[in-house]
């Protein structure tokens, strides 16, 4: 329980404030600069998805195939959770799907997953022949 805790929680816990925050109706948005950099929006918001997604994988016990790939199921799951979410709000009182949303959403998990595989890549010892 302490692994799930610890690992996983706080990525699904980032998934249901996504879904939380995609069912408010755009009339109910604050008036926010935040709000008008809606891109920028979420290219971040994947951003952390990915690494709180990478981590959970990576720190599970029960499929330790899927650990050693969680670089592509990362990528995969963030590309497919975005699609979800822009279908989602097709369904929200003044929202709706938007491609360049996807866009911004798989950018944002691809930069993560590129900086966690150069800071991996760093760590690892070079294997001399």
């Amino acid at each position: 329980m302490r692994n799930f805790s610890s690992y996983q929680l706080p990525f699904f816990a980032w998934a249901v404030a996504i879904f939380i925050a995609s069912s408010i109706p755009a009339a109910a948005f604050p008036d926010s600069p935040l709000f008008s950099q809606d891109k920028l929006l979420h290219f971040l918001v994947f951003f952390g998805f990915a690494l709180l997604l990478e981590r959970a994988l990576h720190h599970q016990n029960r499929l330790p195939a899927l650990a050693r790939r969680s670089h592509l199921a990362t990528l995969v799951i963030a590309v497919l959770y975005g699609a979800f979410d822009e279908i989602h709000q097709s369904i929200v009182p003044g929202r709706s799907p938007d491609i360049k949303d996807l866009v911004a959403d798989t950018v944002g998990a691809l930069v993560a997953i590129g900086l966690l595989w150069l800071i991996n890549r760093r760590r690892k010892p070079a294997v001399t022949q």
